[in-house]
């Protein structure tokens, strides 16, 4: 799937589930918000916004287990972390270091370690 890339409307479902804009979802793929205005929906993104998109997807799929419903883990990810130096968990997801972070922390909350 990440070679040969991912429709640009899946940027627009994972956006509407993670509760935010798409001008912040591109700033998460790290391409610019026009660029991923004059894809078509079927058009293909590259490798490495494919990448990232199914980085996200994972951490969404551990934080819907851990948490049990997609609302509480979005109000979760929007709020500041202290674990995170009082950053939202929203503002970790645009590298692969970031994502792996954050479901570290999820892990962390399943547990019940603090």
């Amino acid at each position: 799937i990440t070679r040969t890339g991912l429709p640009k409307s899946v940027v627009a479902t994972v956006s509407a589930v993670l509760g935010i804009s798409m001008e912040k979802m591109s700033s998460l793929l790290h391409v610019s918000h026009r660029t991923i205005q004059r894809k078509g929906d079927h058009e293909l993104l590259n490798v490495y916004s494919t990448e990232q998109i199914l980085e996200i997807a994972d951490v969404i799929s551990r934080g819907i287990e851990v948490l049990g419903t997609v609302e509480n883990f979005t109000k979760w990810l929007h709020k500041e972390i202290r674990v995170l130096h009082h950053k939202k968990p929203i503002d970790y997801l645009d590298t692969s270091f970031g994502a792996q972070l954050i479901k570290d922390v999820l892990g962390r909350i399943e547990q019940g370690i603090y």
